[in-house]
């Protein structure tokens, strides 16, 4: 092999090297950044906005994250344990429903603004700066969701009788225990 041979092989090989070092740390943040972003939605339509846990592995029981029917099912069952009246009911579900739609909102400005953010951190001249603040941005829209569903449980918290909000808590204490039971 001629010298101008090794000189291109080694060029190659630098090329490869770098590539592969650049790869490797594109690999680490993207993990970094499911990590980071790994998000639980959240919606002010349940009727329990303090879900047992608040872990990542807990989110799947929210009621917020169950199939509508079942979610249904569950609020009718607490609604039956209660002794909900209809016109409890009613004032309950406009709460839900009023608070679902802004609660959309919220979800879909935040799906929009991690999508930017995932964007811009891939490119190779991101600034962590301004990854932080669309991050940040990111971190206001969830603190107004948590927000909204806070106001949600105070809302329905005053159609409920102090006998009801005694048998609710017990039940939610009950399916804390049993959660925590089932998932160590």
């Amino acid at each position: 092999m001629n010298l101008l041979n090794l000189t291109a092989i080694n060029q190659y090989s630098d090329a490869k090297t770098a590539l592969k070092r650049h790869f490797m740390s594109f690999l680490t943040v993207i993990s970094m950044l499911a990590s980071v972003f790994s998000f639980i939605p959240v919606t002010a339509e349940a009727n329990q906005p303090f879900a047992a846990g608040s872990s990542h592995e807990s989110s799947q029981f929210r009621p917020s994250n169950l199939p509508p029917a079942e979610r249904d099912a569950r609020r009718k069952e607490m609604q039956s344990k209660l002794g909900i009246s209809d016109e409890q009911s009613a004032k309950l579900k406009a709460i839900r429903e009023h608070n679902h739609g802004k609660a959309e909102q919220l979800h879909q400005q935040m799906r929009l603004k991690r999508q930017a953010l995932m964007e811009y951190v891939s490119t190779p001249n991101s600034d962590p700066e301004k990854a932080r603040a669309m991050q940040q941005e990111i971190d206001q829209l969830q603190k107004q969701i948590s927000n909204l569903r806070m106001d949600a449980w105070f809302e329905m918290r005053k159609v409920l009788n102090p006998e009801q909000l005694r048998q609710m808590q017990s039940i939610r204490e009950k399916r804390q225990q049993k959660f925590q039971r089932e998932h160590p």
